[in-house]
């Protein structure tokens, strides 16, 4: 009976302390599934999801010169429904404080809804007109996910790196459903002297506006 009293009150709390944990898993999502719901917006476990955003990290000269149509967005992540919430799977230079530069995030932190986030000042949210085998594009993104990966700088598609709507079109480029082509480009003065080349050839931030295989389903700008 010495021992009961302490045991107790060490039971008592782990349990408050397991229970305080859980709480603040289900607000992070809960914050994110709110906004969603309060906008509108679900998410089909059946359709994949391309994210685009603007952050004022990031010139908006880059996305009217390399995109496109869309002339805003700088970077673009991809949706995929897992146990009822959506996680977003992107590239973004993380490293050294990550070991690698593929992130997987909240929608509510990808959209910078989170204190430890970019400031996004512009989003929009894309869902795929057809059904979508995700567990196929699960896999694929596990098996990247056993290596380090590194964003690419150098924007070269016959590398091991990555930059942000590479990443999105290779894994979607798994499914039979797709079958997304990278675009060339002319280059000139700053980005022909940066990039040690005259001619690009690259997947843009929008490069699936290029088929009508998805259709946007909200967007926004914020002052966040």
């Amino acid at each position: 009976m010495l021992y009961a009293n302490p045991l107790r009150r060490v039971l008592k709390r782990s349990a408050a302390r397991i229970f305080f944990a859980l709480a603040l898993v289900c607000c992070g999502s809960c914050h994110s599934n709110d906004w969603a719901h309060e906008e509108g917006v679900s998410f089909d476990k059946n359709k994949v999801y391309l994210i685009t955003r603007t952050t004022n990290s990031k010139p908006s000269a880059i996305a009217k010169f390399f995109n496109i149509k869309d002339t805003i967005s700088s970077h673009i992540g991809i949706g995929i429904v897992r146990n009822g919430t959506i996680r977003i799977y992107h590239v973004i230079d993380a490293r050294p404080k990550d070991k690698t530069d593929l992130q997987v995030h909240s929608l509510q932190e990808f959209l910078g809804m989170h204190p430890e986030t970019p400031e996004v000042s512009y989003f929009s949210i894309w869902e795929s007109k057809s059904e979508v085998p995700s567990a196929q594009l699960l896999e694929s993104l596990k098996e990247l996910s056993k290596r380090s990966i590194v964003f690419d700088y150098e924007f070269d598609l016959n590398n091991q790196k990555f930059y942000c709507s590479e990443l999105c079109a290779y894994i979607l480029n798994t499914a039979a459903e797709f079958d997304f082509q990278p675009r060339r480009k002319s280059l000139n003065g700053f980005f022909k002297d940066v990039l040690k080349r005259e001619t690009l050839e690259y997947f843009p931030v929008d490069f699936f506006l290029e088929d009508s295989k998805f259709v946007k389903i909200y967007e926004e700008e914020t002052t966040r």
